[in-house]
C-alpha cells in the first residue's frame, strides 16, 4: 500500500511536470508566432497569432489574458533570445565600443523588432526598466575617461554618451543613411573620441579667478 502511495505521488508530481514544460513550450510557440508576424510588417492581433501558432485563439488568451501582458512577455523574449545583453559592464571608452558593435549587429540581424521595440510603449517601459544599469555604466565610462571634468560637464557627456549608444540612434543612421552595424558604430566611435577629447582639453585650460582680468598682450601686467 506504502508503495503504490509512493508511486502514485512520483506518477502526480511527473505529470504535472510534463504539463508544466507543455505549457511553457506552447506559450514560447505563441511568442515566436508573434515575432514572425511583425517581422512581416504586419499586426500581431490575437487572431493572427493563433492562426500563425496554429492553435486555438482562446489558448492565446489562456496563456496571455491582455495585451499588456501579451506584449510585456514578447518584448522580454525578444530582448533574452535575440538581442542578448552586454551585461553594461563597460568600464572605459574601448570596451563600451565593443558593446556598441555586438549590440548593434544583434539590431542589423533584427530590423524589423527592434523598429517596432523602439515606438512600443511596451519597449518603452522595458527599456526604462534597464534604465538605471545603462545610466551607470555610462557614468562609469565617463568618470574613467574624464576624470578631471567638472561633474556639470560629465553629466551632460553621460547623456550624450547613452544617446550615442541606442536603438534610437542606431534606427536614424540606418533608415536615413543606409549604415550597417559597423559603420554607425564607426560614427558614434568618432563622436565620442571627439567629445572627449574636447572636454579634456578644456578642462586642462587654467580660468583666471574671479575678479580678475586676463592681461592684455604688451601690458605690463604680462609677464
Amino acid at each position: 500500500m506504502i508503495t503504490d502511495m509512493k508511486r502514485s505521488g512520483e506518477a502526480g508530481t511527473y505529470n504535472s511536470s510534463l504539463r508544466d514544460a507543455q505549457a511553457a513550450a506552447t506559450r514560447q510557440h505563441i511568442l515566436v508566432s508573434m515575432a514572425l508576424i511583425i517581422e512581416r510588417g504586419e499586426e500581431p492581433t490575437y487572431a493572427a497569432i493563433a492562426k500563425q501558432a496554429d492553435v486555438q485563439e482562446r489558448t492565446v488568451y489562456r496563456h496571455f489574458a491582455s495585451k499588456d501582458e501579451l506584449y510585456e512577455a514578447f518584448w522580454w523574449m525578444v530582448v533574452d533570445a535575440r538581442l542578448g545583453s552586454t551585461g553594461y559592464d563597460a568600464s572605459d571608452l574601448e570596451s563600451l565600443l565593443r558593446d556598441v558593435e555586438a549590440t548593434f549587429r544583434a539590431f542589423d540581424r533584427n530590423v524589423e523588432l527592434v523598429s517596432a521595440m523602439l515606438y512600443s510603449k511596451h519597449g518603452l517601459a522595458i527599456r526604462l526598466r534597464m534604465n538605471d544599469q545603462r545610466t551607470a555604466m555610462f557614468k562609469r565610462v565617463v568618470n574613467s575617461e574624464l576624470p578631471n571634468a567638472p561633474a556639470g560637464t560629465r553629466r551632460r557627456a553621460a547623456a550624450i554618451t547613452q544617446l550615442l549608444y541606442s536603438g534610437m540612434s542606431w534606427h536614424s543612421m540606418r533608415a536615413y543613411w543606409g549604415m550597417d552595424a559597423e559603420e554607425a558604430t564607426a560614427c558614434v566611435a568618432q563622436a565620442l573620441r571627439s567629445m572627449f577629447v574636447e572636454i579634456r582639453r578644456a578642462s586642462g585650460k587654467r580660468v583666471p579667478a574671479k575678479g580678475k582680468r586676463k592681461p592684455r598682450p604688451g601690458t605690463q601686467l604680462e609677464k
